[in-house]
Formats: C-alpha cells, sequence, structure tokens
C-alpha cells in the first residue's frame, strides 16, 4: 500500500508486497504475500493467501466485494464484482483475458479456474467446471462437475445448468436449462459440441 492515493480509506494490508500497487479505494484487506499486489483501484475486497486478487486492473467502481481465500484464488480477474472464491487456485484464471465477470462463487480447488465469460455460476467440489470457458447461472457440485472445456467452438456454452454428482456432465459443452443429478449421470454427454437442453436425468 506504499502507493495508497488521497482520499483512499480503512484499508488493510499485510504481508510482503500486500497491496503494493493500490492506488485508490476504500475498506479492502489483503493478507498474504503478494495479496492485492497488482490492483491499482478496487473496494471492500478481501484477499486472504498468497496471490489472491493480485492481477485486477479495473476502477474502482468495477472491482468490488471480491473474496478470495486461498492461494492463487481470483489470481488473475481484470474485472468483476461480487466473486468468492475459496480454496487453493479457486477461479485462478478466471476473467484473465479482460472481460468483466461478476457473483460467482467457487468453493473446493481450483473450481471455476479458466472461466472467460459468464456470470452467476456456483460450483462446490474439487476442480467442478474447472475448465468451462464460457457459461452463466450453472450450479455445479462435485468433483469434475460441468468440467469441460467448451472454448473454441462458436456459440458454444453451458448456461442455466444444474449438476449434482461426481463427475456429472463432465463432458458436456454446450447445454443450458438441464437438471442431472447422481453420480456421472450424462458423463458423455455433450462430448461432441453439439446442444442438449431441457432434460431431466436422476440416477
Amino acid at each position: 500500500g506504499y502507493r495508497l492515493g488521497d482520499g483512499s480509506d480503512k484499508n488493510t494490508f499485510l504481508g510482503y508486497q500486500a497491496g503494493g500497487g493500490f492506488y485508490y479505494g476504500d475498506e479492502n484487506i489483503a493478507i498474504g504475500n503478494n495479496a492485492f499486489n497488482s490492483a491499482p483501484s478496487g473496494s471492500f475486497n478481501i484477499a486472504i493467501g498468497s496471490q489472491v486478487l493480485r492481477n485486477g486492473s479495473a476502477t474502482d467502481a468495477n472491482f468490488r466485494y471480491n473474496v478470495g481465500l486461498g492461494t492463487y484464488a481470483i489470481n488473475q480477474l481484470k474485472s468483476g464484482q461480487v466473486n468468492i472464491a475459496i480454496g487453493y487456485g479457486s477461479m485462478r484464471n478466471l476473467g484473465q483475458d479482460g472481460t468483466n465477470i461478476d457473483d460467482g462463487i467457487g468453493i473446493g480447488r481450483e473450481t471455476l479456474r479458466y472461466l472467460e465469460k459468464g456470470d452467476g455460476n456456483i460450483a462446490i467440489g474439487e476442480q467442478a467446471m474447472m475448465n468451462t470457458v464460457t457459461g452463466s447461472y450453472n450450479i455445479a457440485i462435485g468433483y469434475h462437475t460441468l468440467d469441460q472445456a467448451n472454448n473454441g467452438l462458436s456459440g458454444v456454452s453451458n448456461d442455466k445448468n444444474i449438476a449434482i454428482g461426481y463427475s456429472t456432465a463432465g463432458l458436456m459443452k454446450d447445454g443450458s436449462q438441464n437438471v442431472l443429478i447422481g453420480q456421472e449421470v450424462m458423463s458423455s454427454g455433450g462430448s461432441d459440441g453439439k446442444s442438449i437442453s431441457n432434460n431431466l436425468f436422476m440416477g
């Protein structure tokens, strides 16, 4: 916080280069090696752990209310609000291309790690939605749930799905409004990138 500008109030930085590049904003908490290091502005963020919330580049108004707990949590996010990441590498590369991402929740190692476009996702469990690149308003609960990379395909996105269980919808690339509950339910479905929508499977 050595560059802290006038009008920046009630910030708490503790650790090697914590808040090192920060200039403007209020009531941020950064604890850990390089936590909140390069973000020039933002308010009401909490970064606890090494390299957490390190690379923000948005204005104060677009970098607020984020919470990262765990080494490398929300490490690359440039612009976004109200994201919560708990666990090693949770949301690590989220929004690294500069796209604004809001309202995500990732709990568990490397949840929502590579998401580049999409708001309002909830991923709970080790590597849940880890490789999903495009998708919004999904609920994924379980190890490797809804985890397939879906970048590089035109118009492909996973949206408004509920997937609960070990590897459930693990390879789906383009699905919407599916409810999939149970171990490995539709684990291979949609691996060819074709759209899968409005299904209910339990097992």
